[in-house]
């Protein structure tokens, strides 16, 4: 039986499994047919390299189109679809072939470069030594010659070594004598110079403590009606128990006129920061009096600030009962004990250098 006796057969036994009708298998089979051929024609190889299978293909198909009958056209149907596939594969096999055919020129001319830059790379290699061995022997005769050059440069060299090295020392010993006599000048000039700066270092010292002197007396004179007294620490003033309500911190009037003078006299004296330390007696807790310390340190701050000083000159702390200026024992030395003290720092005195441990 023949491949178009079995196909048929095929087709037949197909259409009774699936239970459909063979015309709609006969125009889904067409329908592939055309797509198949679609696909190959569109392809520029197949036109160029498999015009006569694509021919076939579409000769089929168009058989398919005009049959008369279903059996017909499925089967020219199928028979144009093989067609264009072997169409495409044809076009293939041959795009391998040429692409094969290429690479192997490609590959013949490669090997044939290489062989041509061998040659060239052998010739310059010759040539390169030929030109080197020139040099060699180039090099040899100049080297030659220097050597000769040079023992007769050396000769004239220690000749000329043996007198410079006799005027050498005539000149260094002309030179120990130079020095020598210049170092006894400028011995006698620096001492000259050592003796003039200590006289003018005595002068300004003197000077400076004059003017030290004279600047505390006038500030102490300034300060004289708040009782203030000159210290390693700097000008201290008290701002006693009496200015304040007992167990407050409130600033009384009377303290309200002393911080108002000591404001008046910073105002002047803007270079002068100050240091206000709070202090207590021994009666109560630590935390208490410390608290309270604080407060009335603040409380003069306050007042300061409020006559006109910066706050960046003004820092308070507060001892509590840490620091008695006189011995707990009697009720008059507990009042001398809650006070609070005002040091009017020395120029470029930080106040954090004053404060006691």
């Amino acid at each position: 039986m023949g491949d178009g006796a079995w196909w048929i057969l095929s087709v037949g036994l197909a259409v009774l499994v699936a239970g459909c009708g063979p015309s709609k298998m006969a125009k889904d089979q067409l329908e592939k047919a055309r797509q198949a051929y679609a696909q190959a024609k569109a392809d520029p190889n197949v036109k160029t390299l498999a015009p006569i299978h694509l021919s076939d293909a579409e000769k089929a198909v168009q058989e398919a189109e005009q049959s008369g009958n279903t059996t017909d056209m499925l089967h020219y149907s199928y028979v144009a679809e093989k067609k264009a596939r072997i169409a495409m594969v044809v076009a293939e096999g041959k795009m391998a072939d040429g692409e094969t055919q290429r690479l192997n020129e490609e590959t013949a001319k490669a090997i044939e470069r290489k062989k041509e830059l061998d040659r060239q790379r052998e010739l310059e290699k010759k040539k390169a030594e030929e030109e080197a061995a020139k040099a060699r022997q180039a090099a040899a005769a100049e080297a030659e010659r220097a050597a000769m050059a040079k023992a007769e440069t050396e000769k004239a060299r220690l000749g000329a070594a043996s007198e410079a090295e006799r005027a050498a020392k005539a000149k260094a010993e002309a030179e120990q004598a130079r020095l020598a006599a210049a170092a006894e000048t400028e011995k006698a000039e620096k001492a000259r110079r050592e003796a003039e700066q200590a006289r003018l270092n005595a002068a300004a010292e003197a000077e400076k403590a004059a003017r030290a002197k004279a600047e505390a007396d006038m500030l102490m004179q300034e300060l004289s009606d708040l009782k203030a007294k000159q210290t390693e620490r700097g000008i201290v003033l008290t701002i006693g128990d009496v200015l304040f309500a007992f167990g407050k911190a409130d600033l009384s009037p009377k303290a309200d006129r002393s911080v108002e003078k000591l404001a008046a006299f910073l105002t002047k004296y803007p270079n002068r920061n100050v240091l206000i330390e709070g202090h207590t007696d021994s009666i109560g807790s630590d935390d208490y009096n410390l608290g309270l310390s604080r407060l009335r340190a603040e409380s003069v701050k306050t007042k300061l600030v409020g006559d006109g000083v910066e706050v960046p000159r003004i820092t308070t702390v507060g001892y509590g009962k840490k620091h008695p200026a006189y011995p707990n024992d009697t009720d008059a030395n507990r009042a001398q004990n809650r006070r609070v003290e005002v040091i009017i720092l020395n120029e470029g005195v930080k106040a954090e250098s004053q404060m006691r441990q």
